[in-house]
């Protein structure tokens, strides 16, 4: 008689799911932040022609803008080349901030969350050491990389901003793929066909030309990480002809002659502060990045992260000592511990801080925190229940705290477009706008106390067709 076998049916209930719940909830989220808000600032004034005149003159004259708009491809060429000349080299940003500008709103709303989540996406798998798309296995990643590094960043108000998000969460993607690139490079001691150098080649080319001073410190950190190979000759020194391509990409931005001219120009005029006087600034800066945007839940969650940290640090030394568990925190961290360091001392070099250029720094610093307690949690057994458990609860608070508040915005918005429609089809020359109502301390709306102020100059009127007067 033939023996019966009875297959194990009990199914479980795998955290890809949870992975996906997760990105689905951020997409939402980042899509009804962006939809909400309404051009101000510098999105309005860069859509005019010549509008880097005043800027560089630090908006002396605010009373008689130009009066053509960019409405077309050859106007933004035509932009981009006297930036070029006066400002800086940042290229492939600026086209995709004035593509986007002229775009409907609801392109850029779904653009901009779509670069947030690749962001967080791409983070988790250097976490997780994995392919992109094996990173849903790991929801707790995602859902940190989301809440912590990117959406209580210091800088995440200003990025709400098209141009800012252009210009600096745009590059943060494309240099974190990049560094992926690498690391894969790396595990076959970058052996690969020639399609794919020419592939990391021609990325390269537009990857070093997006920022000058951040494409100088990610190509330290991949020189340094080749260094460990090349001296135990895994791998050749010519093999650092695969980054040529970013190389000449980033001398193409570094060189240009806006760089140079900019430095005596407007804000940029701290330059001539002493070295130590900027570098406690940068110092300062890096250390509110880290901090994150000065809510109270933006405090726990960091300060939570860096205890975890420590314990498990701590754990470590007990169990295999001092000397081995500083080894094992440098094999594990090293490299982003030295490159956020050199991201102090390489924006100590300029005079001007800008709290949305450390939202690339921040992203490091988040992501090395994370890679050496997950290789180094002290329960194997338990990391799976932890990791669906905390996800949730993570999840869960995300949407507690946001709901309210960008509900509201959204509809403050959509009344605010609904009038504007409504006075431009009227020919009227002014229109009452509702306020946006006091949501506590949870709202990410850029520059939130000096934002109805914007509404009042020559660029948004003729920007918007009409003077917004904001209802007290």
């Amino acid at each position: 008689m033939k023996q019966k076998y009875s297959c194990n049916t009990k199914k479980t209930f795998s955290p890809i799911y949870i992975g996906y719940f997760i990105v689905c909830v951020f997409f939402i989220a980042f899509f009804y932040l962006f939809f909400s808000q309404m051009p101000i600032g510098d999105d309005i004034s860069s859509m005019f022609k010549n509008s880097i005149n005043d800027y560089l003159d630090d908006f002396k004259d605010t009373t008689t803008p130009n009066t053509e708009m960019v409405t077309s491809f050859k106007d933004i060429l035509s932009e981009i080349m006297q930036q070029y000349m006066v400002w800086h080299a940042r290229i492939i940003p600026k086209i995709v901030h004035y593509t986007s500008m002229l775009s409907p709103p609801i392109v850029s709303s779904l653009f901009n969350p779509i670069i947030l989540l690749l962001i967080c996406l791409v983070s988790s798998s250097l976490i997780c050491d994995c392919r992109l798309k094996e990173v849903f296995n790991y929801p707790l990643s995602i859902a940190y990389i989301g809440i912590i590094g990117i959406w209580y960043s210091k800088g995440i108000d200003y990025i709400r901003m098209q141009i800012f998000l252009s210009m600096y969460a745009l590059p943060a993607l494309c240099f974190l793929v990049y560094y992926k690139s690498h690391r894969n490079l790396l595990k076959v001691n970058y052996s690969t066909s020639k399609a794919k150098i020419a592939t990391l080649t021609i990325f390269g080319i537009i990857t070093g030309s997006m920022h000058e001073v951040f494409s100088i410190y990610v190509l330290i950190w991949v020189i340094l990480e080749m260094m460990v190979p090349i001296y135990h000759k895994k791998i050749s020194i010519k093999k650092m002809l695969f980054h040529t391509g970013y190389l000449f990409g980033l001398l193409s931005c570094m060189l240009a002659p806006g760089n140079f001219y900019r430095l005596g120009q407007s804000h940029e005029e701290t330059i001539s502060n002493s070295l130590y006087s900027k570098l406690y600034s940068s110092l300062s800066a890096h250390f509110n990045a880290v901090r994150g945007n000065g809510m109270w839940i933006s405090d726990f969650l960091t300060i939570f992260t860096l205890i975890l940290a420590l314990s498990v640090f701590i754990i470590r030394v007990k169990k295999i000592g001092m000397k081995s568990s500083f080894i094992e925190l440098l094999s594990d961290t090293g490299s982003y511990i030295v490159i956020f360091i050199g991201s102090i001392l390489i924006w100590s070099v300029f005079g001007y801080m800008p709290k949305y250029a450390l939202f690339f720094p921040r992203l490091i610093y988040c992501i090395s925190l994370a890679l050496y307690v997950k290789n180094n949690y002290p329960s194997q057994s338990f990391r799976s229940e932890y990791n669906v458990l905390a996800s949730l609860s993570l999840c869960l608070l995300f949407i507690i705290l946001n709901y309210g508040w960008l509900s509201q915005e959204t509809k403050v918005t959509l009344l605010r477009q609904k009038l504007i429609n409504k006075a431009l089809l009227s020919n009227d020359e002014m229109v009452i706008i509702p306020a946006y109502n006091e949501v506590g301390n949870f709202s990410l709306f850029s520059d939130t106390n000096d934002h109805h102020k914007k509404f009042n100059t020559p660029y948004s009127i003729q920007f918007y067709g009409t003077h917004l007067i904001v209802k007290e």
